[in-house]
């Protein structure tokens, strides 16, 4: 039986209404962020930005009492690739002592003439699937991650796992294609490095995509290790023993550790 220690750690889910026009580039209202976790916004926790054809070019505002948002026009011609990112950094709960960056994005192609494109539970969602995760050293010190899925959430893509080793040259990646249609079997990878091999940090990731057209939403669950002798043994018996759980609130997710 699990007791749940409520971390917990909630993405970035926003409604995004973007205007285009004359060739300006502007946020309608009722764009808003949903603020679950009560993030802080005049620190602020969360960041978001405004990428064209792959440079940031902009600041999203987050209103600090209603989460509404704002941006400078900005300017945009036929067949430019907008993404807008949000990202939030949290600390991790004990006892890892390591850092969550969690990260949602809307990427679109700029249509010739005057567009107007809506981002959120409705309109080009970003499905939050349902599952336990678990990680840690193996007998072998190998750092391993594994997946246990309960449902997808109506995703058309597999997620994709990933564990990586920092400061080698190339960093050292190990890849998991997750298939969200398996409930049934937990799905592991392991790292090629070993825990003597970690000397500055590592990190495990999880990446999802809403579809592979231009109009898509993408997230990104990263958990970066900084102290090897912090990391758990890997749960033998997993999924038994999964350390993080992530469920569906509203239009986002949330993680909460599992004990």
């Amino acid at each position: 039986m699990s007791v749940i220690d409520e971390m917990p750690q909630f993405g970035p889910d926003v409604s995004l209404k973007v205007d285009i026009t004359s060739g300006s580039m502007t946020l309608l209202t009722g764009s808003k962020l949903n603020n679950y976790t009560n993030y802080s916004l005049s620190t602020p926790d969360i960041i978001g930005g405004i990428w064209k054809n792959g440079s940031r070019c902009g600041t999203v505002v987050i209103n600090s009492s209603t989460g509404a948002l704002t941006m400078t026009g900005l300017a945009v011609s036929a067949s430019d690739t907008v993404e807008f990112r949000f990202r939030v950094g949290r600390p991790l709960s004990l006892p890892w002592f390591h850092r969550f960056t969690l990260t949602r994005s809307m990427f679109f192609t700029v249509a010739a003439g005057n567009s107007q494109i809506t981002f959120d539970s409705s309109n080009n969602p970003m499905p939050v699937p349902t599952f336990n995760f678990g990680f840690g050293w193996t007998t072998g010190n190998n750092l391993k991650l594994g997946v246990l899925v309960s449902a997808k959430d109506g995703a058309t893509q597999n997620m994709t796992g990933y564990v990586r080793l920092y400061g080698t040259c190339p960093k050292q990646e190990s890849p998991l294609d997750i298939d969200l249609n398996n409930t049934s079997t937990a799905q592991t990878v392991t790292s090629t490095f070993t825990k003597s091999d970690m000397d500055r940090d590592c990190e495990i990731e999880l990446y999802l995509k809403s579809g592979t057209v231009t109009t898509r939403q993408e997230e990104s669950v990263r958990i970066g290790f900084e102290i090897k002798e912090l990391i758990d043994a890997w749960p033998s018996g997993f999924p038994t023993g999964a350390q993080i759980g992530q469920t569906k609130v509203a239009g986002g997710l949330k993680h909460t550790r599992l004990v």
